[in-house]
Formats: C-alpha cells, structure tokens, sequence
C-alpha cells in the first residue's frame, strides 16, 4: 500500500471532481481548505463549489457565448450540467424527448437564452404547463447508467433505447449541454440515467 503522504500529493495533481471523490472517501481528505478552489472557479462558498463539482443547474454559473457552445467560465468549459428526475417521456420510431417541468430548471434555461439574447425553442407547453423537451435521436451513441432503486447500486450499459419502453423504468434524468443553433439553444444529450 501507497503511504498518505504520497496519496496526499497524487491527490494535489487531480481534477476537482477527483479530489472532490477522495473527500467523500476518506476522512482524512475531508480536511481540505477549499476556499482557493472557490477563488479560482470565481465562487462564493462551499456549497456552490459543491453544486459545480456535480453538475448541477444553476443561476449563479457564469456563462458566454464561445462558437456554438454555452460555455462556462466557472470552469472554463462547456456548461453541462444534469436535468431533474422526471417521469415524463415520449418514445418514437426516430427519436425519444424526455419532458422537464421543474420550474427552477425551466428557469434555469430561460435565463441562459435572456442572458446570451437566444431564443428558447426546447421550451414547450405540454398539458398547459411550460416544460423543456430533451431529445436524443435513436442513432445517437451514448452510455446510460442504471441506478438500482433498493441498493443504489450503478450499472453502465451501452444501448439506452429500450429503457425507455421498459416497464421497470421509474424516473429518467439527462446529463445534458447546450449549443447554438441560428440564434437558438440547442440541448445536447451526452448521458441518460435510468432509476429503475
């Protein structure tokens, strides 16, 4: 086995998100002094920092325009983040659209088109309700991970398709980024999870 010391300086040269899993881990990494890492992702505390290393949405990110991605300046990339659970689903012969009515994620989309001047066409109305659609087009190759509701325990596969149609299928969520398409946000589908 490989001494502290020297996980404690491999740990120095990880990403975020790997140091972030050793803190989870191990005790001893719970220690960490992360307000340098609030400065230099441009955050305000902790939890922002936290919200950032899990992808998720929200108002506070810092975003422009680079090419035909949103880009984050948080951490320098493209801004991907993950949807909200959602039991809502269409399943068709060419492509599958997962609806989201959350109103703080379909805020959080509303805000990105105000603040870059794009229109929001993935903003729908479905049952008189106003929600963002997520398409991903059958032929698209992507992973999915499937969550075991008992034990939580994560299995990758490869097609995520037919999860769509199976009956065992509770709750979907997308990992999703967005890009530019003739002044016009474009959601991206890069990951699915199925809570099954």
């Amino acid at each position: 086995m490989l001494p502290w010391e020297t996980i404690r300086l491999i740990s120095e040269f990880c990403p975020l998100r790997s140091r972030y899993i050793f803190m989870q881990t191990c005790r001893d990494f719970s220690r960490t002094d992360w307000s340098p890492y609030c400065k230099y992702y441009k955050l305000l505390d902790r939890d922002q920092l936290k919200r950032l290393i899990r992808c998720d949405y929200s108002k506070d990110w810092c975003i422009c325009r680079n090419g035909n991605r949103v880009w984050s300046r948080n951490i320098r990339g493209p801004l991907m983040v993950w949807t909200p659970w959602s039991c809502q689903w269409w399943s068709g012969p060419v492509a599958t659209s997962l609806f989201l009515n959350e109103y703080r994620f379909v805020d959080f989309v509303r805000e990105i088109g105000l603040r870059l001047k794009l229109t929001t066409p993935c903003i729908v109305r479905r049952n008189h309700m106003a929600c963002v659609r997520v398409k991903a087009w059958e032929r698209a190759s992507m992973s999915c991970v499937l969550v075991m509701s008992r034990t939580k325990q994560r299995k990758i596969r490869r097609a995520w398709s037919k999860w769509f149609k199976k009956k065992s299928t509770r709750k979907i969520r997308a990992l999703i980024d967005f890009r530019i398409v003739q002044e016009g946000l474009k959601i991206d589908v890069k990951r699915f999870e199925f809570l099954v």
